[in-house]
């Protein structure tokens, strides 16, 4: 991958995203916000400037105590396995959706 030459555009907009759920799914307590995660994504739209609200469960008895909870519609933001090459749009899996295989 080549070195970026010209600075990233300044975000055109700004998105908060936060999960649908914020109770725990292995013991029903209410997760507390664990951080904000900072994201940039690039679309056809432009810039967007993604501030993400990490979740956790803090019961100590849960069997998903500390593990963190991430937006659902962070996947729909970015999808990071795909990739440009050759002239078609293939997955890392190497499926070509052009129809050349």
């Amino acid at each position: 991958m080549m070195a970026r030459k010209q600075a990233r555009p300044e975000a055109s907009q700004e998105v908060v995203l936060e999960p649908i759920q914020i109770t725990c799914r292995a013991c029903g307590n209410r997760m507390r916000m664990a951080r904000h995660s900072q994201r940039m994504v690039t679309t056809l739209q432009g810039v967007t400037h993604l501030t993400l609200k990490v979740y956790r469960c803090s019961n100590a008895d849960c069997p998903r105590f500390r593990q963190v909870t991430r937006p659902e519609e962070e996947g729909q933001w970015a999808i990071t396995t795909w990739r440009i090459c050759a002239g078609c749009h293939c997955s890392g899996r190497g499926a070509a959706l052009s129809g050349v295989a």
